[in-house]
């Protein structure tokens, strides 16, 4: 059941020019749009935490290497994305740690950092080993336990760090 609440209140010309100032970050030709498969990562850095599903709903076909997207077609992007927050169809950090519960066995904060490998790489919206090796590093101790509070706060504030 979706925890609805009030409509999401309208942006201030100033929040919608900072949003638009940080979407031009990614413009990388200098022709006031971006490559479209960033658009996820776009998102994410304004604050959201958008599931990959959500995204390439949200996003269509637009979703690829080879489209460019300008703001004007971004901007009905994010208040989709906006809209699902609201909803709460966006992942919580309590979401995040009730699932990181389930493999922690010792029940003392983590969690075997292979496992966690394995079933990151290979369940639901799959990551590529490469992509999670480096979030992981920082958050993972000699004998090979991920402390996954400190790597869910690191990944839920810092959303393309280090990618």
């Amino acid at each position: 059941m979706s925890k609805k609440t009030a409509a999401p209140r309208e942006l201030s010309p100033e929040e919608i020019e900072e949003y638009k100032d940080n979407f031009m970050l990614f413009d990388t030709k200098g022709d006031n749009k971006v490559q479209g498969d960033m658009l996820g990562s776009i998102v994410r850095a304004l604050g959201f935490n958008p599931t990959q599903a959500l995204v390439k709903t949200i996003a269509g076909e637009k979703l690829d290497e080879y489209t460019r997207v300008t703001w004007e077609e971004f901007f009905p992007m994010l208040q989709a994305v906006r809209e699902t927050k609201r909803e709460g169809k966006e992942g919580t950090v309590d979401d995040f740690f009730e699932c990181f519960k389930v493999f922690d066995k010792e029940d003392n904060g983590q969690v075997n950092a292979g496992e966690m490998t394995h079933v990151l790489c290979t369940l639901a919206e799959r990551l590529a080993e490469h992509e999670l090796e480096p979030l992981m590093t920082k958050h993972v101790d000699a004998a090979g336990n991920l402390a996954y509070e400190e790597f869910i706060n690191h990944i839920m504030s810092n959303p393309i760090d280090d990618i």
